[in-house]
């Protein structure tokens, strides 16, 4: 059985926009060679995680790790970089 590489992890990711909770406690886990899509309402934080993934915005808690190392939030060009 082939083993599944994780590309991509996020591990207790918040983001609060003044008092506002955006994001609470995300967890995600991709893995190489599947395709995931964030689906969802207006305003329920999707392009708050996309920028948060790409470095565009840094997590106000949380991890975001790319092939188990830490992605650099200052970055916006870290999804190219890591091949995400």
């Amino acid at each position: 059985m082939k083993t599944r590489r994780k590309m991509l992890k996020l591990r207790g990711v918040q983001n609060f926009f003044g008092d506002v909770r955006v994001l609470n406690g995300v967890n995600l886990n991709s893995e190489k060679d599947f395709v995931y899509t964030l689906q969802g309402g207006h305003g329920l934080g999707k392009t708050v995680l996309n920028n948060i993934i790409s470095g565009f915005l840094n997590p106000d808690e949380g991890r975001v790790e790319s092939k188990a190392k830490k992605i650099n939030p200052f970055f916006v060009y870290c999804t190219f970089k890591h091949k995400i």
